[in-house]
């Protein structure tokens, strides 16, 4: 029985890491990613290849090109090796306000995330990341955020420290 439940608090434990990689990105919260990873940690995702770190950097500069991100795991099969662990993790990325020789775009990915993972000190972290690209869709964009529906939209979704969840989520406590 114990080992079943320090399982259950290992897959946990990585289930949250992979969610707060989500986090990270969508918030454009480069300190929170690189807390994820492990300092020789390396990421491959076919427009970047190398050093989580260095990605962290990378991801900072593109989404400040860019407009708003959302990423939606769906599942994720985790498979445990004592202080080691792999995982792969369905995704559904929405990236807003691309720019194309068409104008601004809404891209649309469907990504695996092959993760290895490894845990020292009693905490898991990222060791490897590699992103399986299995389609797209690229939508002219079409939001609305004027008017007297759209316009009433609030709180809207923002980077950094001005988003709802660092200014009113345990405000409180």
């Amino acid at each position: 029985m114990i080992a079943t439940v320090e399982e259950l608090i290992d897959r946990e434990n990585i289930r949250d890491l992979v969610y707060s990689y989500c986090r990270a990105i969508d918030r454009a919260d480069m300190a929170l990613l690189r807390s994820l990873v492990w300092p020789e940690a390396r990421f491959e995702y076919g427009i970047f290849s190398g050093s989580a770190f260095d990605f962290a950097d990378f991801a900072e500069q593109f989404l400040a090109a860019s407009g708003p991100t959302h990423h939606n795991v769906t599942n994720s099969l985790i498979e445990l090796h004592g202080e080691r662990a792999r995982a792969e993790s369905y995704c559904i990325a929405y990236h807003g306000d691309i720019k194309s020789d068409e104008g601004l775009i809404d891209l649309i990915v469907q990504v695996r995330y092959i993760d290895r993972f490894e845990k020292r000190s009693g905490r898991w972290k990222f060791a490897h990341r590699m992103v399986v690209y299995d389609w797209n869709q690229n939508l002219p964009k079409t939001a609305l955020w004027e008017g007297p529906l759209h316009g009433l939209y609030d709180p809207r979704g923002a980077r950094g420290s001005t988003d709802a969840w660092f200014t009113e989520a345990g405000a409180d406590e």
